[in-house]
């Protein structure tokens, strides 16, 4: 709720801010006394407001601009007792973030915001236990993929008048 936040004092009016969290677990045994699972769900839905301070004679329109960011994050987990004093675990988690017009506010116009999708998937394995009920052991593989993705908002080149106004093309990309 954002009935305590201030308007910027260079803003014509005040910029909504929210953030929604949502979380979802389950667990519980499969075999009893041998395997068990984990199943976590959760996201993030929110987003701040900046202002924009630009000086240009010409710009029309509000001088606040919306940065939503979205994250989605699933874990799922196995674990499998191998014997008395050794445990098999699997897990695997996916990751999700997209975050949008970022780059913008003060000086920074719409047309320099760029967004950012980041995905991160982790595949993991692992066993562990006693040697000779002296020594832990732990031998583990892990996978791990990352993507991220940029874009702007426009291409164009970018004229940036000192304390003035910044414009054009955020020249983000892949």
């Amino acid at each position: 709720d954002d009935a305590l936040n201030a308007r910027n004092a260079k803003a014509i009016e005040r910029g909504d801010e929210a953030s929604q969290r949502a979380m979802w677990t389950m667990d519980g045994p499969l075999v009893k006394g041998k395997t068990s699972f984990s199943l976590a769900v959760g996201g993030l839905n929110s987003y701040d407001t900046e202002t924009i301070t630009s000086q240009r004679s010409d710009r029309t329109g509000l001088n606040t601009i919306e940065q939503p960011n979205d994250r989605l994050n699933i874990e799922a987990r196995v674990e499998h007792a191998l014997s008395k004093n050794h445990m098999l675990r699997v897990e695997l988690q996916q990751t999700g973030n997209k975050q949008q017009n970022i780059g913008v506010g003060n000086f920074t116009e719409e047309d320099r915001a760029y967004s950012q999708e980041r995905n991160e998937t982790v595949f993991r394995i692992s066993e562990n236990g006693s040697i000779k009920g002296r020594f832990r052991n732990e031998l583990r593989f892990e996978f791990v993929q990352e993507d991220m993705e940029l874009s702007s908002a426009t291409q164009g080149l970018q004229i940036n008048v000192l304390e003035e106004f910044n414009i054009g093309g955020a020249q983000r990309s892949g």
